[in-house]
C-alpha cells in the first residue's frame, strides 16, 4: 500500500515517511493524521489567522543496531515493530498562539508504549474522546476489602494530549511517542 509522503493545506504542512501498516487501511491512516492535525490546531486557529501554526508529523520505524537505536523510513511495517511519531508545532506568526494542546490519536492496530512519550503527556484517553490525567488510574478492590489505585494498561490508550500552553513567535513545541504494531484480529 502506498501512502503520500506529504500533505499540504493552506493552514498546515504535515510530512511523514511512506509507511504501509499491516492490517491498517490507508483510509484509517488518513483519518488518524487528520484527527491529529485537527485536534492540535483547533484552539489556536480560532484566535489566529491562517498559516500561523505549522505542524510537521513524521512516522518512522525504530530499529535496534547493536546498543543504539536508529529511526528509519520504511514502506512495510510488520506486527511487533515499533513506530515513533514525532510532531513539531512552530509558530510562524509575530504573536503568541495561546492554549496549544496537541493530541495524538493511537491508531487502531497499535499499542502505546509506556514511558516513550516526550515530554510526558498531561492527559490520556481510553476512548479517544474523554481525557484524564496521565497515567490513567482506576480504583480496584482487593480480596481483603482494601481499595488501591492501579494503572490502566497502556495498551488501552487511544490518544495522548500535551499541554503546550502559549507558543511564542518563531518558537517550536515538539512531541514524540512510540507505538507497537499489533496483529489485526478483525
Amino acid at each position: 500500500m502506498e501512502l503520500p509522503t506529504s500533505w499540504r493545506d493552506d493552514t498546515i504542512v504535515v510530512s511523514r515517511s511512506q509507511i504501509a501498516f499491516s492490517g491498517i487501511t490507508s483510509r484509517a491512516l488518513y483519518a488518524i493524521i487528520f484527527l491529529f492535525v485537527a485536534s492540535a490546531i483547533a484552539l489556536p486557529l480560532k484566535a489566529a489567522p491562517k498559516n500561523d501554526l505549522e505542524i510537521g508529523l513524521v512516522a518512522q520505524r525504530v530499529v535496534q543496531e547493536g546498543m543504539a537505536e536508529k529511526l528509519v523510513d520504511q514502506s512495510d511495517i510488520e506486527p511487533g515493530q515499533v513506530i515513533q511519531y514525532t510532531a513539531a508545532y512552530r509558530n510562524r506568526s509575530e504573536r503568541t498562539l495561546a492554549h496549544l494542546a496537541p493530541t495524538l490519536p493511537i491508531p487502531h492496530g497499535t499499542e502505546f508504549i509506556p514511558e516513550s512519550a516526550h515530554p510526558l503527556p498531561a492527559e490520556a484517553s481510553i476512548d479517544g474522546k474523554t481525557f484524564e490525567p496521565y497515567p490513567i488510574r482506576r480504583s480496584r478492590k482487593l480480596s481483603n476489602g482494601l481499595e488501591v489505585l492501579v494503572d490502566v494498561p497502556a495498551s488501552s490508550y487511544r490518544a495522548l494530549r500535551w499541554t503546550a500552553g502559549d507558543l511564542t513567535p518563531s518558537s517550536t513545541f515538539t512531541t514524540s511517542a512510540r507505538v507497537r504494531i499489533v496483529a489485526n484480529n478483525d
